[in-house]
């Protein structure tokens, strides 16, 4: 399957632009609006591939997207757990640390506030977030703030800590 060499997208035909440089179909697929423009422009892009060699972009981009959708609500999930017993703390404020809410919680009695605090406190947590404070320090898209928060530079390859934490694992292997 070759790559496209020039592809005019949709949204650059207004300033007459085009992007240059090798594209997959991978690319060109998530930049098509509608199946029909998705299927113009990759019969422009690559007018030797195969219908074989289109199915299995797009089935590589669907199967990208399910795997995408299927993270976001595992996280939302998390985050409602998370809001859901931090609410029950009516003694906080604004400037209440999370952990000192769940503390406060969990001495309480509260099984899910004990039950948070025990996998933020995990040693398998406390490693991942070792691991990634290593991999940070080495990563040249990652940075951390003086105030101890993350920032990962557009661009980055492992843009999520949970891709910076494994690939920094595999190059330690190696």
């Amino acid at each position: 399957m070759d790559n496209a060499d020039t592809v005019a997208f949709p949204q650059d035909r207004a300033t007459g632009s085009a992007r240059r440089g090798k594209l997959t179909m991978i690319e060109v697929i998530e930049a098509a609006r509608t199946p029909e423009e998705m299927l113009s422009l990759l019969a422009a892009a690559f007018p030797k591939a195969t219908m074989g060699e289109v199915q299995q972009a797009i089935q590589s981009r669907a199967h990208s997207l399910r795997e995408e959708a299927e993270k976001a609500r595992r996280e939302a999930d998390a985050l409602e757990r998370v809001e859901t017993v931090a609410a029950r703390d009516t003694d906080r404020d604004d400037e209440t640390e999370l952990g000192q809410s769940l503390e406060r919680l969990a001495g309480q009695g509260d099984r899910d506030a004990a039950a948070l605090l025990a996998e933020i406190d995990s040693p398998d947590q406390k490693e991942f977030w070792r691991l990634f404070d290593e991999a940070v320090e080495i990563d040249p898209f990652w940075s951390k703030t003086g105030d101890g928060r993350y920032h990962c530079k557009k661009g980055a390859v492992h843009d999520a800590p949970e891709k910076l934490v494994a690939a920094y694992k595999m190059a330690r292997k190696g």
